[in-house]
């Protein structure tokens, strides 16, 4: 009955991690795929199995299952992504980078717009992406945006810093106003 519910196009996925997992190069079966409602709908469905019963030679016999919708958590991605979309164009238009960085991990991340309005090339690693930025900002200015930085951290305030940028190995200044 799956292979005649299953959506068309999610059905050599499945079929290629139910191989896998029948060669045992995987310990369980899990697949997300599309799957038709009784009501003629798709709707999504997590499908999570395993052999129940193997056979002398090493072949599946008999498999057990669940399927559970996740209909409403793939819609609810699917909005995440067009908004991550729409946030990427609209900060193209106008000007405006986003940032991310974990102070546990001392990773940083950088919108698109990021990357343009500091002139470096995306994507690069997290701890090159903190040392190319560092490299740009103004010596005049370092000091002083490392103090809101560390006053931010310690008393959980935001801040708002204008700064120059070095670009051109020091040929052009971009004045940038960061916020966080």
């Amino acid at each position: 009955s799956w292979s005649k519910l299953v959506h068309p196009e999610d059905r050599k996925h499945s079929d290629d991690l139910l191989t896998k997992y029948f060669n045992r190069e995987s310990v369980s079966y899990e697949c997300e795929a599309r799957m038709r409602h009784k009501n003629g709908e798709w709707i999504w469905v997590l499908d999570r199995g395993r052999v129940v019963e193997w056979t002398e030679d090493g072949k599946p016999l008999r498999m057990s299952g669940t399927h559970q919708d996740i209909t409403q958590r793939k819609k609810q991605e699917n909005e995440i992504l067009c908004l991550n979309t729409n946030l990427e164009e609209a900060q193209s238009i106008s000007k405006i980078g986003s940032w991310r960085f974990d102070l546990q991990t001392n990773s940083l991340t950088w919108s698109a717009e990021h990357y343009r309005i500091f002139e470096i090339e995306e994507p690069q690693l997290n701890n090159r992406l903190f040392e190319l930025y560092r490299e740009r900002i103004h010596p005049e200015d370092l000091t002083a945006l490392d103090q809101c930085i560390e006053g931010a951290i310690k008393s959980g305030e935001g801040f708002a810093f204008d700064h120059r940028v070095f670009l051109d190995n020091g040929k052009r200044i971009k004045y940038v106003q960061c916020i966080a």
